[in-house]
């Protein structure tokens, strides 16, 4: 049985810790307000697959964790999702080493001043 569940910086959840009841426990909640994420959370946590893309805005990592109880004996599982991070952006241009004008990949000589392009 799900005891405890802690979500921290997972889409639009900034941090959240939920304890769940002996019996029946319901979500309710405005549309948006992050009730299918509380139960994404646990299938990340059981193994689905998860995406950097989860991670909230501006943030690096997320975290899930749960305590299960069963048998009397509890079992906590931990869960850190990392940001995707995109690589920083190639120039298309490339500067001459004589003058610094930027110039087409393209090009073998710098269009300003004539000096040959490092290639």
């Amino acid at each position: 049985m799900l005891r405890f569940l802690s979500i921290k910086r997972l889409a639009v959840i900034d941090a959240v810790d939920v304890e769940f009841e002996p019996g029946l426990n319901v979500l309710t909640g405005e549309t948006g307000a992050g009730k299918s994420i509380l139960v994404e959370a646990v299938g990340l946590l059981l193994g689905g697959r998860a995406s950097g893309d989860l991670v909230r805005t501006g943030e690096d990592v997320a975290t899930i964790e749960a305590i299960f109880e069963s048998g009397g004996e509890e079992l906590l599982v931990r869960r850190e999702i990392t940001s995707r991070k995109a690589p920083p952006a190639k120039s298309s241009l490339q500067a001459c080493l004589s003058c610094g004008a930027n110039n087409p990949p393209k090009n073998k000589f710098c269009a300003e001043c004539g000096a040959k392009l490092k290639q």
